[in-house]
């Protein structure tokens, strides 16, 4: 990966001092997030998102942005057992998610604020079942297909999402060590839960307003740097455990576990145009049956 990256960049066609001359307000994102690092194929075991973000004006190039953000992401969840026919031994159920989203984010060089819609689809009809089987059926002779009994039905949620960012440049450069709390929260028929997170970063980096930190756009200037993230969550409704808000028909069911804990290790680089993601991401059990988990998250995007 850091090879990729080094060719990469060597391969621009021009300088970083052009490239900071110019304002980019138009971004297009692909992120894939999986669990295989580990060989396990469970709990939430494959997302896959694409975002388009747009600088919709900044104020005095250097004091203030506004972002609108389009997002289309699909989520799949598994029991741990996918050979397992008998679904009262699963650990959770089958679930598809599919969803839409509008974001709205308003930033400076201390603080950021975002606002974020959704609505979406479970089941079935959010077509997660037949993107893995397909998946699992061209990997490998011996690669097992999920069953999917018992999945969550098919069913259409409305969510509201708010995160809050606040900063502190806590060493300047050329080694710059940032550090941000962020409380966020969830309503509607999808998730309903309170969060509050503390990040480090690490490294070469540009101010809040104008980092990949946070997807920022404007003036781009070359950022390489880490981040270690920690973060509880505090759960009232999780969806694709325990079903829609309103009467669930769904054969299984089960009660989410209240806290969770997320703790997260982060890559972050920006040359040129491209901006280039990876994460190794690692969750608390979410329900009494399930164990921690981990996956990866890997996310590319080009800005014009």
């Amino acid at each position: 990966m850091a090879f990729f990256l080094i060719t990469y960049s060597f391969g621009q066609n021009q300088n970083e001092k052009d490239i900071a001359e110019k304002k980019y307000t138009n971004q297009i994102e692909l992120r894939h997030d999986n669990d295989f690092l580990h060989s396990t194929d469970r709990f939430y075991s494959a997302g896959n998102f694409i975002a388009y973000i747009k600088l919709i004006s900044s104020i005095n190039n250097t004091l203030f942005t506004r972002q609108k953000t389009l997002k289309i992401k699909q989520e799949n969840y598994t029991p741990t057992d996918l050979d397992e026919t008998d679904f009262t031994k699963f650990d959770r159920p089958y679930a598809g998610f599919l969803g839409f989203y509008i974001q709205h984010t308003v930033a400076n060089y201390k603080w950021l604020i975002d606002l974020k819609y959704s609505v979406g689809v479970t089941g079935t009809i959010s077509g997660a079942q037949g993107l893995q089987n397909s998946f699992h059926e061209s990997a490998t002779e011996d690669s097992r297909i999920p069953t999917w009994n018992a999945q969550i039905k098919n069913g259409v949620t409305f969510n509201f999402y708010f995160n809050y960012i606040r900063e502190w440049e806590l060493s300047p450069n050329p080694f710059k060590v940032y550090f941000a709390l962020s409380p966020s929260t969830a309503f509607g028929t999808k998730d309903i839960y309170i969060q509050n997170d503390i990040v480090f970063y690490f490294g070469k980096r540009n101010p809040l307003h104008r980092s990949i930190a946070y997807s920022q756009l404007g003036e781009i200037k070359k950022e390489f740097f880490f981040a270690l993230r920690a973060g509880h969550r505090y759960v009232f409704q999780d969806a694709l455990l325990e079903g829609n808000l309103i009467k669930d028909s769904s054969l299984l069911l089960v009660e989410p576990n209240r806290n969770l804990f997320i703790y997260n290790i982060e890559m972050y680089y920006r040359s040129g145009r491209n901006d280039f993601k990876l994460f190794y991401n690692f969750n608390s059990a979410e329900t009494k049956k399930t164990e921690f988990h981990m996956f990866a998250t890997l996310s590319i995007a080009r800005n014009f």
